[in-house]
């Protein structure tokens, strides 16, 4: 059976360094046929509404990953995805 491997992996900025994407876009800058970045935002801060509307924009950026720790009332941003 022949071996597999991957050729191509997702970042995910991890959550002890808060809303921070610039090291995962940076390696998906220099490598895009390796890496592409899950970004991470804030889904408490208002701004973030502006932010999702071009975040695909960014080079290297996939999507958006967070933690669902939050009740509908606590996050306003997700009026606007809904």
């Amino acid at each position: 059976m022949p071996m597999r491997y991957a050729t191509m992996c997702g970042l995910v900025p991890p959550s002890w360094e808060g809303d921070h994407n610039d090291l995962a876009l940076d390696a998906a800058a220099r490598y895009p046929n390796r890496f592409a970045v899950m970004g991470r935002t804030s889904l408490t801060d208002t701004a973030s509404t502006d932010r999702l509307a071009r975040w695909r924009e960014q080079q290297g950026m996939l999507g958006v990953r967070h933690r669902n720790s939050l009740s509908r009332a606590q996050f306003p941003m997700w009026v606007a995805v809904v």
